[in-house]
């Protein structure tokens, strides 16, 4: 019955340094070209600016520690593993805004804090055929994921892109990508009213201070896959799919989402349309669609 059974534990650090540019940790000075010359008597001289540069920059470093089970039925006509981790990010790279006058740009590559990853991860395989000339396989995977911020130590608003026009925001004790908007207001229906928001501070005014950190965000919670395979003799045919659920598409012109198609100036639209019925760009008003 049981032909596969194996207990497996591991931790190990690794390192990335995605987006970290050459020489981005030493002074660097770049040479004008011809039309930025400057002339000094009869002759012309080329410039020299310094470049930005950070001589604390690092590899960002994830540390990950997972325990599994492997397991295999029938001869391992089915196969699977089944797999919990937590995974701790520090120096996390990000470009960030910097005070005038502190280096030779208005902002600059930082390693800026720490984040988490935590879930859980199941493969299944199961083979129902399998002969010399005959084989069909099944494979379905399934992730749940949970992600924080815990750190973020050179933002001095508690977080990226806060109390800026961002829709997506980075702050400690909240999800990567989460969304910064306006409450929107609903009739009694459920109908979003369009051009209606909630005044948070009740100053009468409806500008930043208005706007909240939701419990939403961009990054899915469930992610699943499926795949299937069947092979006869020299003949194949295959397919696959997946699914990433648990997250949040913002209602939103000019985004690459739903919303892009969401309102009546456009040409296509999609179903979202006939539910909100707005007729022009709401750019941070938190109208937004579960996935």
């Amino acid at each position: 019955m049981i032909s596969d059974l194996k207990l497996r534990f591991g931790y190990g650090i690794t390192g990335q340094q995605d987006g970290i540019g050459n020489y981005l940790h030493i002074p660097g000075y770049t040479v004008s070209g011809l039309n930025y010359q400057y002339g000094v008597g009869s002759n012309d001289y080329s410039t020299v600016w310094p470049s930005v540069y950070n001589p604390d920059l690092k590899w960002e470093q994830t540390a990950t520690t997972n325990i599994g089970l492997d397991f295999g039925l029938l001869n391992n006509r089915i196969y699977g593993s089944i797999d919990s981790y937590y995974k701790k990010t520090k120096d996390l790279l990000n470009n960030t805004t910097i005070p005038l006058g502190v280096n030779f740009a208005s902002s600059m590559l930082l390693n800026i804090g720490s984040m988490e990853n935590m879930g859980l991860e199941l493969a299944l395989k199961g083979i129902p055929i399998q002969n010399d000339n005959l084989s069909w396989d099944v494979n379905f995977s399934f992730t749940y994921n949970l992600n924080k911020i815990t750190h973020l130590n050179n933002a001095s608003d508690g977080g990226v892109g806060l109390f800026s026009n961002a829709t997506l925001v980075n702050t400690v004790g909240y999800s990567r990508n989460t969304f910064y908007l306006y409450h929107q207001v609903y009739d009694m229906n459920g109908k979003p009213i369009e051009d209606q928001m909630l005044h948070i501070n009740k100053d009468g005014l409806t500008n930043a201070s208005d706007r909240y950190i939701t419990s939403k965000s961009a990054l899915p919670k469930y992610i699943m896959g499926f795949s299937t395979n069947l092979q006869y003799k020299k003949w194949n045919a295959g397919a696959s799919f997946h699914s990433n659920i648990g997250h949040y598409l913002f209602y939103k012109p000019y985004d690459n989402t739903i919303s892009m198609t969401g309102w009546q100036e456009s040409q296509n639209l999609t179903t979202m349309y006939y539910e909100s019925l707005f007729s022009h760009n709401n750019q941070y008003e938190s109208y937004s669609h579960h996935c």
